[in-house]
């Protein structure tokens, strides 16, 4: 994430890659000491109230466990992301103003949703939820220096019903609108407040044993969406036999499983036609959402210069 440890971490890294190894790391950082920064600022009263994100969820599942998933990176025009954000910031009222991650947490989220929707109203499911990772380097108060390394992103959720997003046969603004107002609705929504709730919670649990997030996104109505925007890794590396002193593309792991997005880091630079590079957004679900995720007529991959995978 931007401005955010891990980044310096990676160019330090590169360094001593390209570097003789004797080269010394200049401005050391104390870790001991950001982290002390970050529990002087946590409440140490009592029990907490629950924060429903990180409670324990149950719910039906509409495919059994051993149902084959997939992966597939989806490229999206981001001149078409562009247009349509300062076509929406025109007419749709949101909390903040309109982003191009909003928009494009929207298109995946109604589009996933439309592809799974016949199965998910057949096992009585009526609402669908987006996991929505949030960076809270900058909410805090006191801000988190730049320099501290440690995880400081929390999930926060929007929620919309289902039928809402499969009225149309065909997708339009008037479907993506109401999923941006309740996307962009719940980032705004995580103040410093919302944060301190959180770590007030997790402070008065004696043992935390399980960190998964109450989302039904496992073969369920759900999905959580990350992005690695500014994941960091854009450094110079000079590894020997490359192409290039920097990575052409940055990839995830092959981990085939069901409704985990993630928003992949972008070439920054106008390719050789004088074309922006694509967002690249890697979508994981199960092989038959996936299939019809690919072919819906009118849907996220018309909005695609390519699917890959």
């Amino acid at each position: 994430m931007r401005r955010c440890g891990y980044p310096q971490f990676l160019e330090a890294l590169c360094l001593q890659c390209v570097l003789p190894a004797t080269r010394a790391l200049e401005n050391s950082i104390d870790e001991s000491a950001l982290r002390s920064q970050i529990d002087s600022n946590i409440p140490t009263f009592g029990k907490a109230s629950g924060v429903d994100l990180y409670d324990a969820s149950n719910y039906t599942k509409t495919l059994p466990d051993g149902a084959p998933c997939t992966a597939r990176i989806f490229a999206l025009s981001a001149e078409r992301i562009r247009a349509m954000r300062g076509e929406l910031r025109k007419h749709v009222n949101t909390v903040t103003p309109i982003t191009q991650c909003n928009i494009l947490a929207a298109l995946v989220w109604v589009h996933v949703t439309r592809a799974r929707h016949e199965r998910l109203v057949t096992h009585g499911h009526t609402d669908t939820n987006i996991g929505i990772a949030v960076n809270l380097r900058e909410r805090v108060k006191p801000q988190l220096q730049p320099s501290y390394m440690g995880n400081m992103a929390l999930m926060t959720r929007a929620t919309a019903s289902i039928a809402e997003f499969s009225t149309e046969s065909c997708v339009t603004s008037a479907t993506i609108a109401p999923a941006i107002q309740a996307i962009n609705g719940a980032i705004s929504n995580a103040t410093n407040a919302w944060a301190q709730r959180h770590f007030a919670h997790f402070q008065s649990i004696d043992r935390i044993i399980d960190t998964e997030i109450s989302l039904q996104f496992n073969r369920g109505p759900d999905l959580y969406i990350t992005s690695w925007m500014h994941f960091g890794a854009e450094c110079e590396w000079n590894i020997p036999g490359t192409t290039s002193k920097s990575p052409e593309y940055i990839r995830r792991t092959h981990s085939p499983s069901d409704g985990g997005v993630i928003i992949m880091p972008r070439r920054r630079e106008v390719g050789t036609y004088s074309k922006e590079a694509p967002y690249e957004v890697l979508i994981r679900l199960a092989g038959e959402d996936m299939e019809r995720l690919v072919n819906e007529e009118g849907g996220l991959a018309s909005w695609s210069e390519r699917v890959v995978g």
